[in-house]
């Protein structure tokens, strides 16, 4: 067995079980939480803010509206209830009973306009409000598949792991700190040999690297300078 095999063996494991617990992440992610469902949650509270706004917005204007009637009747009581004489004080309450008229209507318009939206927000609401009911329904139906899935992707992860524990113990310290320090620097420490060129980086190689690399020594490449692995 060539120096760099029990490496090759270390990286393959190390391969496999990266991609497994990149698998296991995405399964968890989607057990956490759902884009789809959290979208539509914000989108519910929105509709929810906007409908609370309106309807204290409308009962503001109710109370604004009311009290102008409350002016209305009281400017009108007073001016055709026989205690102003003086043509110029009713000139001045006719004006004000105007005035005031004139904003009980543009308030009650208001509420119009308010109302009509309270009732579209209302519409809004429960359609939302159903969407996400149903999203949820769904999901909860979709997340035990999705556990079973994850419960045997960690047996997988975990069988990866001990293979790649075992196959590190086969190293001695000086060749995993050399593995290690090209796999921190460039993702993958060995490459294998495929007819005679650097699976990696597609150099050929010279047959005396080729030979050596088949033998008790480490052997990198002059091009990527990862441990060159030549299959028996």
């Amino acid at each position: 067995m060539s120096a760099s095999q029990p490496l090759y063996e270390l990286q393959q494991a190390e391969t496999r079980l990266d991609a497994e617990r990149a698998d296991l992440h995405r399964i968890e992610q989607r057990l956490a939480s759902s884009p789809e469902i959290d979208r539509s949650r914000a989108s519910l509270g929105r509709v929810a803010t906007q409908l609370a706004e309106s309807r204290a917005a409308l009962r503001r204007v109710e109370a604004k509206a009311e009290d102008a009637a409350a002016k209305v009747k009281k400017f009108t009581d007073t001016l055709y209830g026989g205690a102003i004489h003086d043509s110029r004080e009713m000139a001045s309450m006719e004006s004000e009973i105007s005035h005031a008229r004139t904003l009980q209507s543009q308030l009650e318009d208001e509420e119009i306009e308010l109302m009509e939206k309270i009732e579209a927000l209302e519409s809004e609401h429960t359609s939302e409000a159903a969407k996400l009911a149903s999203l949820e329904s769904q999901r909860a139906e979709s997340l035990e598949p999705l556990a079973r899935e994850q419960a045997a992707k960690v047996e997988v992860v975990t069988d990866l792991q001990r293979e790649r524990d075992e196959a590190a113990a086969r190293l001695t310290p000086a060749q995993l700190a050399t593995y290690q320090r090209l796999r921190d620097r460039t993702g993958h420490a060995v490459s294998r040999v495929d007819d005679g060129i650097c699976e990696w980086c597609r150099v050929q190689l010279p047959p005396k690297d080729i030979q050596h690399a088949r033998g008790e020594a480490l052997v990198t490449c002059t091009n990527c300078g990862r441990i060159l692995f030549v299959e028996a």
